[in-house]
């Protein structure tokens, strides 16, 4: 369960999204992940940090043609047991009162306080009204360049705080009652 909840930190994509990836969504050579089906129906690229792709490539199965899904269960499929994951993951942090989808709330929030602009962490979060009525008449951009950027400072800023070296941007951050060296240190 820790592998698909670090993969959501690390790309703050939703839930289902992750739980359905399959080896064939990722690009190798552009260091991307595509996502056909989400929340919003339109399909969304995720360009996916040097720490996704490490982590990815640790978990790659030798066969490269494989399309089995990337965080399947024993059985073969997809995850499904969310609360009982989550459970599992709080015993082995020690914390608790956390939910999955904090990671979201909380990479996005690290993102802001980081400088990233509303509109690139909105397109990070694969959100459909990233701009006003009238500027989603004119501009379609889901900013790629800068969500690469943006997914790039996020997983380095995880890896700060995994050894200890990250500034306390504000205590909003992070939830309060998660250690986040100790979140961090189960993934």
């Amino acid at each position: 369960a820790w592998r698909v909840v670090y993969f959501i930190a690390l790309t703050l994509c939703r839930r289902e999204e992750a739980s359905r990836a399959r080896w064939s969504d990722i690009d190798w050579r552009s260091g991307a992940w595509t996502i056909a089906d989400t929340k919003n129906g339109e399909p969304h690229t995720v360009p996916l940090s040097r720490q996704a792709l490490s982590f990815l490539n640790g978990m790659r199965p030798i066969d490269d043609a494989a399309d089995g899904i990337i965080f399947a269960t024993a059985s073969g499929t997809p995850p499904s047991n969310w609360d009982r994951a989550t459970k599992a993951l709080h015993a082995a942090t020690g914390t608790s009162a956390w939910h999955r989808h904090d990671l979201r709330r909380t990479g996005a929030t690290i993102l802001g306080n980081l400088g990233e602009l509303p509109d690139i962490i909105e397109a990070c979060l694969n959100h459909t009204s990233i701009h006003s009525t009238l500027a989603a008449t004119y501009n379609r951009s889901r900013y790629r360049p800068a969500v690469k950027q943006a997914l790039q400072r996020l997983a380095d800023y995880l890896d700060a705080v995994e050894n200890g070296s990250a500034l306390n941007v504000t205590s909003s951050m992070w939830p309060a009652s998660v250690p986040r060296s100790t979140l961090i240190q189960a993934f």
